[in-house]
């Protein structure tokens, strides 16, 4: 019997919370698949981490959500929070049922240290014992994720899109490119075509001009130059007048 993708993927690259809610799968991706690096950089930190920032832990038994990493107290991780605690915790990778332990139906938290608090750390873990000492985990209940755009909590889709949307400033399209993006997806071309092809209608190829108006490439010589080699170029307008003059 084949194991399930989401298994697989744990066995190759770690948890789903490792990567995609608090980014420590960031230095596996420099022997990680081409695929995998795409998937891993969707609503990260290029993209003001839009996915992380909209999901949210519901405690249940603690036995899946880490206690310091996080978030499932408050608008943030405890790391985040406390950091010089997170600095000098025993216990930075354990979830929250490992934080405490049950005796008679009562619940009491554990937090150790590697070394001795400062004075203001040990206010700090104070403060930090005050939140918690009205949470406890429900040892019936499964911790669960909460997708927060959503009021059931289910990821969806349509949903991420409507997040993105009000996110980042879309770019108006003018009724030509418009028209030729339409034209592009109804060629029977393999799909790495139809993407160059999206690609280059909506400026969105690395080429040189758009490094430089980035900010990328800072000299105005490495920009490319039309055919008359005195006025810069826009890519679609550089492949065009190139792909004339090689028929």
């Amino acid at each position: 019997m084949l194991a399930p993708w989401s298994e697989l993927l744990r066995f190759r690259y770690g948890s789903f919370a490792a990567n995609f809610l608090y980014g420590e799968g960031i230095e596996g991706l420099k022997k990680a698949s081409i695929w995998w690096r795409d998937i891993w950089s969707v609503g990260g930190a290029s993209e003001a981490n839009w996915f992380s920032n909209n999901v949210s832990n519901i405690i249940g038994d603690g036995k899946v959500v880490g206690f310091w990493k996080e978030k499932w107290i408050g608008s943030e991780p405890l790391r985040a929070a406390f950091p010089t605690l997170y600095v000098k915790s025993s216990q930075q990778d354990d979830c929250i049922a490992d934080m405490g332990k049950w005796e008679n139906d009562s619940w009491s938290w554990n937090l150790s240290w590697t070394a001795t608090l400062s004075v203001e750390e040990t206010a700090a873990a104070g403060e930090l014992l005050l939140i918690l000492e009205e949470i406890k985990p429900c040892m019936d209940v499964v911790d669960r994720r909460k997708w927060i755009p959503q009021a059931a909590g289910s990821f969806s889709v349509q949903s991420s899109y409507t997040v993105m949307q009000n996110l980042f400033v879309m770019d108006d399209i003018d009724i030509n490119t418009e028209r030729e993006l339409k034209k592009l997806w109804l060629n029977d071309v393999p799909s790495k075509v139809s993407i160059f092809g999206w690609r280059l209608l909506l400026e969105k190829l690395p080429t040189q001009e758009a490094l430089y108006r980035k900010g990328i490439i800072t000299n105005r010589h490495d920009r490319w130059m039309g055919i008359n080699f005195i006025q810069f170029e826009a890519g679609w307008h550089h492949f065009n007048l190139f792909g004339k003059i090689a028929k």
